[in-house]
């Protein structure tokens, strides 16, 4: 079974070590969560904002895309660049897309939920992944073997994960509608604190990666990249040579932190977006052939 937790009681005998295992609840993706951090609620966009709102085209082609964010999500820093560079050009090719806030109503505050200690735990993340995936999969005309995922940075890793053939068996236990295939933008494969994308995937992946994002360490390999082509033969790996960390990043050009692999600076470049808008929407677009 998997749990949420694996915790272990240790009670030293003067004989003999008794390892006691604490039960856990199973993992679920399906009911309702109530607590601290519970499930997001979604909006028919009305007035122009992204915070977990469902937009719809004016001619459908059947496909959905889940806009998947950096861990500071839905931020007056990136807003115009998402509705630039991703939103409305997906909108134009007629699909309806849903955006993901993950802080909002949660009680978030810098760093928000980026860094090793987040606030919303690994589990809770993949979640707000398949939530947003059934909410798009009951709008109106929307194919559901057609819906797909794209993030940024910690949205492309969580949108990796929750193919992972860990979650996608939790789903169709649960009887939950999968994603299509995922695209991630400069997102670290795994760190030491939590691994994303794996080799045992269940959907195709096309994968963006900068060749001087030093943000996301070492583990994306074209090792692991040789492993997942064989399960998902559909899947492309692209890394942009003088790429760095959040190239399609207009608004925070410039800016510079420290992360657990060195100093980052952010370099929007455009022509670099141009091109991985490109990869983004053939590769969207090869599921409708």
């Amino acid at each position: 079974m998997v749990a949420f937790c694996n915790k272990t009681r240790k009670y030293l005998l003067p004989i003999l070590m008794v390892i006691v295992l604490v039960s856990c609840k199973p993992l679920t993706l399906t009911g309702v969560s109530k607590g601290i951090h519970a499930d997001l609620k979604y909006k028919i966009n009305r007035n122009g904002s992204l915070e977990n709102s469902i937009f719809t085209p004016e001619n459908l082609n059947g496909g959905a895309v889940l806009i998947l964010p950096s861990c500071g999500g839905i931020q007056m820093w990136n807003i115009s660049d998402i509705k630039k560079n991703w939103l409305n050009p997906m909108l134009k090719l007629g699909f309806v897309v849903g955006v993901v806030d993950y802080n909002a109503n949660r009680g978030a505050k810098r760093p928000w939920n980026c860094g090793k200690n987040k606030h919303l735990s690994h589990h809770r993340l993949v979640r707000d992944v398949y939530n947003g995936v059934q909410v798009l999969a009951a709008v109106p005309g929307v194919d559901k073997n057609k819906i797909f995922t794209f993030g940024t940075s910690l949205g492309a890793q969580i949108g990796a994960a929750a193919i992972s053939r860990e979650y996608s068996n939790i789903a169709l236990k649960e009887k939950l509608i999968t994603p299509r295939a995922h695209v991630g933008l400069y997102g670290g494969c795994s760190y030491p604190s939590q691994t994303y994308l794996t080799s045992d995937v269940t959907s195709p992946v096309l994968w963006l990666s900068g060749g001087r994002d030093v943000e996301v360490g070492d583990e994306c390999n074209q090792y692991l990249y040789n492993r997942i082509k064989r399960v998902e033969p559909e899947s492309k790996f692209v890394s942009y040579k003088n790429a760095t960390h959040c190239w399609d990043c207009s608004q925070l050009n410039g800016y510079t932190k420290n992360t657990y692999y060195g100093v980052q600076t952010y370099i929007f470049d455009p022509d670099i977006t141009s091109k991985s808008q490109i990869e983004t929407f053939q590769f969207l677009q090869k599921f409708f052939k």
